[in-house]
């Protein structure tokens, strides 16, 4: 019986370089090719407020403003909080899909996060009871919970966000009637 006989290892590469140096030309030339790029870079830029013009946002809960968007205090509020009776329905202001439900968020208590693609989700803090979960696809208006005042409330409301890119952005300004 034969044996075949392998031809000898070849060592790849170029004379006098080793894995350290090699390594170096390749992140070198793969940033001067532009592969290095931050994701951001890599894709057309988008305006946020022209993704927020393809949505139709509606207010989850009927009530009255109590406190609005931007400085509060020495912070920023990053939403608005809308005053509603303990237990009346809070609903989906836009189709998406749930990405959070759950007391994990520190301050919201009870929330809810719908993700509605393109960079937008909007948050729905201090529920009294949630009526989603993670991953259930939820169309406009739908209900997600009701009003509470868990997490750091001191009156029953929903404090509701929109976000684009994980940058808060004014809710009212996108509110449709």
């Amino acid at each position: 019986m034969r044996v075949p006989v392998r031809p000898p290892r070849r060592r790849l590469g170029l004379p006098g370089l080793t894995g350290r140096r090699l390594g170096a030309i390749f992140l070198l030339g793969a940033l001067a090719l532009g592969c290095g790029a931050p994701r951001a870079a890599l894709r057309p830029a988008q305006d946020g407020a022209r993704r927020l013009a393809a949505f139709r946002f509606r207010t989850p809960v009927d009530g009255n403003v109590s406190s609005g968007f931007g400085g509060r205090g020495a912070g920023h509020h990053a939403g608005v909080d809308i005053l509603a009776p303990r237990g009346v329905t809070v609903r989906a202001s836009e189709t998406g899909t749930v990405a959070y439900a759950g007391s994990g968020m520190r301050g919201y208590g009870n929330a809810v996060v719908i993700d509605h693609g393109g960079g937008v989700t909007t948050l729905y803090g201090h529920l009294e009871a949630i009526r989603v979960e993670s991953g259930d696809a939820v169309p406009a208006g739908a209900v997600i919970g009701t009003v509470g005042r868990s997490g750091n409330a001191t009156t029953y409301h929903v404090h509701f966000e929109i976000r684009v890119d994980g940058e808060s952005v004014d809710p009212l300004a996108q509110l449709t009637s």
